[in-house]
């Protein structure tokens, strides 16, 4: 079965909204909470379940550093889009922060070419040490959700997700409709699916040597 298009979500949602005549909300409204709420739950589950989301980018760096514009997308909540990077040697890069930075000074701490560390700051991915400035970089990254519009297409996630963006959507509305029992429920529901998904998710997730846990921070709940 095809998964629904944009328009149907709408009608949909102001089914569950008992409002199909558009009494209450017009169609414009709704497509806007549903692109909020797109956003919030992706932003909320585990990278397995946004597969329609990754992106590998293999860009030319610029004095060490590639630039988030330099990518073909944005990255979904900027930092914490960036999953992995790789340098031109096909060698796995380590994250640090700009804090970090200052112990890496020390002569045994410091990077090199096989301690090889990169860290953000200003919307770009600084790499120490590691070929040469100008080096392509490769960038594995969760990239920004296009907003829907009310037309044919379906949106860019899964369908299997369509019934907790909704739910989200139901909650928006029916607090801007001052109805907060019926939004602390929708909520609620939304809520305990994104919990279920990201714990099977973390269930499946391989362990041991060579393996970590995805560094990407969830929105809590």
């Amino acid at each position: 079965m095809a998964a629904q298009t944009t328009a149907q979500l709408v009608t949909t949602l102001g089914i569950r909204m008992e409002d199909p005549g558009e009494d209450k909300f017009t169609a414009t409204q709704k497509l806007a909470t549903l692109n909020y709420t797109q956003i919030k739950t992706a932003q909320m589950l585990d990278i397995m379940y946004l597969s329609e989301l990754q992106e590998v980018d293999t860009q030319a760096m610029t004095a060490t550093s590639l630039t988030f514009a330099s990518l073909s997308f944005d990255p979904l909540d900027g930092e914490q889009g960036i999953i992995a990077v790789m340098d031109a040697a096909s060698d796995w890069v380590t994250k640090t922060t700009l804090e970090e930075q200052r112990r890496l000074d020390n002569t045994l701490l410091a990077s090199d070419a096989t301690n090889k560390v990169y860290f953000i700051f200003d919307e770009k991915i600084w790499v120490s040490v590691g070929g040469g400035a100008t080096d392509d970089l490769t960038v594995y990254y969760i990239r920004d959700i296009p907003a829907m519009v009310s037309a044919g297409q379906a949106p860019i996630l899964n369908e299997a997700l369509y019934d907790i963006i909704l739910r989200f959507a139901g909650a928006s509305l029916w607090r801007a409709d001052d109805n907060i029992d019926r939004a602390d429920a929708d909520d609620k529901e939304a809520l305990d699916y994104v919990d279920a998904l990201n714990q099977l998710a973390e269930m499946k997730r391989p362990l041991g040597v060579g393996t970590k846990k995805e560094k990407r921070e969830k929105i809590q709940r």
